[in-house]
């Protein structure tokens, strides 16, 4: 409002940008967009090149977390043009990672490990540890989907090691979170379920609340596989407690996540 009021038209748009990124990050999406859209607008208005293309990005991984792939990807690539002709090697290297993200989702292994590989180049040439340690979770993932379950395993632990190297509690809850997953699958559930217990800590202390949907997801299988109905009720129980706050569409990601639990919890009915 003070920077609207002033006439001060790039702090507008910086203080709308990074407002609509930190609702994005929490899942609200609904109090996000009308940020971003605004500071999208504001910086085209006003001929902020690096503006654009970071909103751009920031409207990329908007439109992934409602799955609109398509406009993601436009939004996306449009970032990346913008980040190389203007020389932004953290910007190009952050849109990379965000398109190597969302080809995994759609199944297209070999550009999501070619985005990952070039941003990981990129950010360690710049010395962006914080951002090469997402990448890493990300190629983690992609690993794993592919079956490669000690590689991925590695990618997670290299991650973790950035993460408290730079202090990030969102990254190192994440990734505790897909090591949790990983020992699930390997029905090592008492070490699976301490890792997610930590991932949780971390990611309630930091607000994550789709991060923090997908880990509780998590923890009710691992507890259902161990034997704890009652921890996997619950966990399941905060997870969909999570996504009406969110208001999570049947579509979206956290509610697909929900599905695949409740089929496996006995006795347990639609969200």
């Amino acid at each position: 409002q003070i920077h609207r009021e002033a006439g001060n038209r790039r702090s507008e748009g910086d203080v709308r940008g990074n407002l609509g990124s930190m609702y994005a990050r929490q899942g609200k999406l609904e109090e996000a967009e009308p940020h971003l859209q605004a500071a999208s607008h504001i910086t085209r208005e006003i001929g902020d090149r690096y503006g654009e293309g970071m909103v751009l990005n920031n409207l990329g991984v908007f439109y992934q977390n409602q799955g609109r792939h398509d406009a993601s990807e436009q939004h996306y690539l449009r970032a990346l043009r913008i980040h190389c002709e203007v020389g932004n090697r953290r910007g190009e290297g952050m849109v990379l990672g965000n398109l190597g993200a969302l080809y995994r989702l759609q199944g297209q292994a070999t550009k999501a490990g070619e985005n990952f590989h070039r941003a990981l180049r990129i950010h360690r040439e710049v010395g962006n540890r914080r951002s090469e340690g997402y990448v890493l979770g990300s190629l983690g993932l992609l690993q794993d989907s592919q079956g490669h379950t000690e590689q991925a395993m590695a990618c997670f632990d290299d991650a973790i090691d950035i993460a408290r190297e730079v202090g990030s509690r969102a990254l190192e809850g994440t990734c505790l979170a897909e090591v949790g997953r990983l020992l699930t699958k390997q029905m090592r559930l008492e070490p699976a379920i301490e890792n997610l217990k930590a991932g949780e800590v971390l990611l309630r202390e930091v607000n994550h609340l789709l991060e923090l949907g997908r880990l509780l997801c998590y923890r009710a299988r691992a507890e259902h596989l161990a034997h704890h109905p009652d921890n996997a009720d619950a966990a399941l129980a905060r997870a969909r407690q999570i996504a009406a706050d969110l208001h999570a569409g049947p579509d979206a990601e956290l509610t697909r996540y929900i599905r695949e639990v409740q089929d496996i919890l006995p006795g347990d009915g639609p969200a």
